[in-house]
């Protein structure tokens, strides 16, 4: 069975339009999920596997992929040693 292309951007712009406790949990939990999403897109620019980076970070697989798909709220001391072994560091910029 092939997979199901899905907008992803553009359901949750639907689902904020028609829910507004959606709303309110997706604008306070944005910012982590933009953190987590910039991790995985650099992790994957460098060809590294979840198990590659666990090596680097002296941790699991599967402790990187609970972080990868947010199924636990990681420390700052956990993104900040998974940044730094993709060697990148975490910075507070003004928003735009």
């Amino acid at each position: 069975m092939p997979f199901k292309k899905i907008d992803v951007k553009a359901t949750i712009e639907q689902q904020c339009t028609q829910d507004k406790d959606f709303k309110e949990a997706w604008e306070a939990s944005k910012m982590e999920y933009a953190i987590i999403g910039q991790l995985i897109e650099i992790r994957k620019l460098k060809h590294l596997s979840q198990g590659d980076l666990a090596s680097k970070n002296n941790t699991t697989q599967q402790a990187i992929s609970r972080v990868e798909n947010m199924s636990i709220n990681p420390s700052l001391k956990t993104i900040c040693g998974i940044a730094d072994s993709l060697g990148y560091e975490v910075k507070l910029v003004p928003k735009a």
